[in-house]
């Protein structure tokens, strides 16, 4: 999203296929979606959508011990205020 003027943009091409990426990795790539929820036995990861730092970016909830696992998006210098 553009904050300056609340635009909505799509930086991916027009040409881009989505399965046909799915398919260029090795392993059983998996596309994830907000709420979506992995088991991994005794461990739950649920997904949570976070598209105000880049498009796509999630974050992991441990359910049980109530962790939330960042990728870049958070760091000792960032503060958030709710």
């Amino acid at each position: 999203m553009d904050y300056a003027t609340g635009q909505i943009r799509n930086i991916l091409p027009n040409d881009f296929d989505e399965e046909a990426n799915l398919e260029l990795g090795t392993g059983n790539i998996v596309p994830v979606k907000e709420g979506d929820v992995f088991n991994l036995g005794g461990i739950t990861l649920k997904i949570v959508e976070v598209p105000g730092h880049t498009t796509g970016s999630i974050d992991l909830i441990y359910e049980e011990e109530n962790w939330l696992y960042a990728g870049d998006a958070m760091g000792s210098f960032l503060w958030l205020f709710c």
